[in-house]
């Protein structure tokens, strides 16, 4: 969340920024708290400072899920039925992913796709 923002605005941001940012926006916290959840594992800010998060960075909640378990297995057999080279390409690659990049990136393909005004993806396969 940190890095997207960074990329979009081109400049580095700090956990002092966002603490003044969540405490403006009525969610109280120090910026040496934010720095110690950032180094900790998915899922461990608590409900109400996730809230905050998906607030001030203007972000879906569903962002901050825990990611479940996935079949890796199941995955590499789907992904090596698919006759299009590049899709069976991206979908092994995506394999590793967490599953939050992956909804990102599906989340960032819908955009692109409805600023080229394509079709809507039930029916992209009639093209």
């Amino acid at each position: 969340m940190f890095e997207m923002w960074e990329r979009r605005h081109g400049r580095p941001l700090s956990d002092h920024m966002v603490a003044e940012w969540l405490t403006a926006a009525g969610y109280p916290v120090t910026a040496d708290y934010l720095t110690t959840l950032r180094h900790s594992p998915a899922g461990g800010a608590p409900a109400v400072l996730r809230r905050g998060l998906a607030e001030v960075f203007d972000i879906d909640p569903a962002f901050f899920a825990v990611d479940p378990v996935l079949s890796h297995a199941a995955d590499a057999g789907v992904a090596a039925e698919f006759e299009n080279r590049s899709l069976r390409r991206l979908a092994r690659l995506a394999q590793g992913m967490p599953l939050r990049a992956v909804l990102y990136l599906d989340t960032l393909a819908e955009t692109l796709r409805r600023a080229e005004h394509l079709p809507d993806p039930a029916h992209t396969a009639w093209i």
